[in-house]
């Protein structure tokens, strides 16, 4: 499977998120992505997924791959569990190379998510949300987040950009705030917030895009190419909540966290949330996933 160079390119992933025009001699994988990123012709389409489910890549490499955490139905999300308890946080691969190397992707990720404070279910093909646990001021004020800048952590993640950092170009996937705090209260329970406690989700909202914001500064000094933010405030037709309650709680929140960026990033949500594009560039995104 060879991709064909072409006089209009446009970065593949699961969705497109960037087209340009033109060509190029021929580039190193890290700079396919980040030609594309910013506006520029690569010389052939940038091809990479945001994740693949673990039991898929066994099927794809039969088997053999190399041992590293990796995304399954239980770490697809972070770490799932209850107020009170200690998060942890831990780096899992998107993709594995093996995997990448059988598809021809230009890029692989490392996860490291925000934890959600959630009642959660066990099935046979991963751990499922059922609903949010901050469901007022009284539960906010028993969250412990796990420390932003732990130096384990970044050894750890250090480790793993080095074992692959020649081969492909490397993103770290994220998010910024919102889907950590719609997940941790739940959304019928968000928008009672809405009316009954205001404070209670500016809090949510601000635990998450501080911490994600300090987490951000970290990942940066490290030698990612970009980052990959998941944020869903959208389903198929349409937004979650109105552009009015994006704009008054959300978008500056969101705007300090991606500040901690300091590489070309991605915003990817569900559904449509073209009511807010324009907002959603001013928070400093360079690319979009899915259009």
């Amino acid at each position: 499977m060879r991709r064909a160079k072409t006089g209009c390119t446009c970065l593949k992933t699961s969705g497109t998120i960037g087209i340009s025009k033109g060509k190029a001699e021929d580039m190193t994988k890290p700079e396919r992505v980040l030609t594309a990123l910013g506006g520029g012709a690569p010389d052939c389409v940038p091809y990479m997924y945001s994740a693949i489910m673990g039991d898929v890549q066994e099927k794809i490499v039969a088997g053999n791959f190399t041992s590293e955490p990796i995304l399954d139905g239980f770490v697809f999300n972070g770490w799932l569990g209850s107020i009170g308890e200690m998060p942890d946080v831990a780096p899992a691969l998107t993709v594995l190379p093996e995997t990448a190397r059988a598809l021809e992707l230009d890029a692989i990720g490392i996860q490291i998510l925000p934890p959600l404070f959630v009642d959660a279910v066990n099935a046979s093909t991963g751990r499922f949300i059922k609903g949010g646990q901050i469901t007022g001021a009284e539960a906010l004020r028993k969250i412990k987040m796990p420390d932003p800048d732990d130096p384990a952590l970044y050894r750890e993640i250090g480790r793993m950009i080095g074992r692959y950092k020649q081969e492909f170009a490397l993103y770290a996937r994220i998010r910024l705030g919102a889907s950590p705090t719609l997940l941790s209260m739940g959304i019928v329970n968000f928008s009672f917030c809405l009316a009954d406690e205001e404070d209670t989700v500016a809090g949510v909202i601000e635990l998450y895009t501080e911490w994600s914001r300090r987490v951000s500064l970290n990942l940066s000094e490290l030698d990612f190419d970009f980052f990959w933010c998941f944020d869903d405030i959208a389903f198929s037709t349409g937004m979650l909540f109105s552009p009015q309650v994006f704009r008054r709680y959300f978008k500056e929140p969101m705007k300090r966290a991606a500040s901690g960026i300091k590489k070309p990033f991605i915003y990817h949500s569900d559904g449509d949330f073209s009511l807010v594009l324009d907002d959603i560039i001013e928070i400093g995104a360079g690319g979009l996933h899915p259009i």
